[in-house]
């Protein structure tokens, strides 16, 4: 998504200033706790959806959306996501993965990411996970963990082998609770369809019986003001107990009542009393929340 430039969320100007002092973010394994664990109410949703997005956005920038990504979920107990994009070269990996801002999609209106925070999303969720990444002929595999030997307790980027490869994309793989798999399970459902994603699902053991070729989509088109009414399909109680979503991006948010957004929903609400329904999803325009 597209996001402001620094300098247009500038909020003081300073007369007489002579020398500034930039602010930074401390590698401090205690402060990266806080902000990785407490950065979402819901972590498990938040690992799938940042994840997924992140999936899809590297087939939109591959140009190749005809082709599924992969989802895994394996009977030792991993939560594997397979895209297969561009990969991320070797001298880019801690630029994009060890760094909180950094992000590639800031100016692109096709993707849904643009803070750099959902490729660490998985920190939300368990201390360490793999990354392995197919670029340019070469697989390059990592572990990237909250605090390591190798970096004097500090969270890292580790870097496990290299291999010829004539693969592409990147591979994340994340240890999981067997005790989760149902509710990951859910949310990967739920996340597809409302991003009108492409996505072949893999489930080994207990659940496997979730597996699809092709997960269902809502098939909600894209344009600006298309609306969804079956809401028995694409509603979900971890979505909270709302009347309006906003999908935007490939993600779909409760539409908050707030001075803004009043003569919006007040609109839409009307409409919805006309039609006696419960619930809407409304499609917004790109760059514009």
């Amino acid at each position: 998504m597209q996001v402001a430039d620094s300098t247009q969320l500038a909020t003081s100007a300073t007369l007489g200033a002579s020398t500034a002092i930039d602010f930074g973010i401390t590698d401090d394994p205690a402060f990266f706790q806080i902000l990785s664990a407490n950065l979402y109410s819901n972590q498990k949703l938040a690992v799938v959806r940042e994840t997924l997005c992140n999936l899809w956005d590297a087939h939109i920038d591959a140009g190749i959306t005809h082709i599924p990504g992969f989802v895994h979920i394996t009977a030792d107990n991993k939560l594997i996501f397979r895209d297969y994009g561009k990969g991320i070269a070797p001298e880019n990996m801690g630029a994009v993965y060890g760094t909180y801002g950094a992000s590639t999609k800031k100016n692109d209106s096709r993707s849904t990411g643009g803070f750099g925070l959902g490729c660490k999303s998985p920190f939300a969720y368990t201390d360490s996970f793999r990354v392995t990444s197919h670029h340019n002929g070469v697989k390059t595999v990592y572990n990237v963990t909250k605090s390591s030997v190798e970096t004097n307790g500090k969270p890292g980027i580790i870097q496990i082998m290299q291999a010829p490869t004539d693969e592409s994309g990147l591979e994340v793989s994340i240890p999981i609770e067997h005790a989760d798999h149902y509710e990951f399970i859910q949310y990967i459902r739920y996340i597809v369809m409302h991003g009108e994603m492409k996505i072949k699902l893999d489930v080994a053991g207990y659940y496997a019986s979730s597996s699809k070729e092709l997960l269902p989509v809502m098939g909600m088109a894209i344009e600006v003001g298309s609306y969804s009414l079956a809401s028995t399909t694409w509603y979900n109680d971890y979505m909270g107990d709302h009347e309006v979503f906003i999908r935007y991006g490939g993600v779909v948010y409760p539409a908050l009542d707030t001075p803004a957004t009043r003569p919006a929903l007040d609109t839409i609400k009307r409409f919805m009393r006309i039609i006696e329904v419960d619930r809407i999803m409304v499609q917004a325009a790109p760059d514009t929340l």
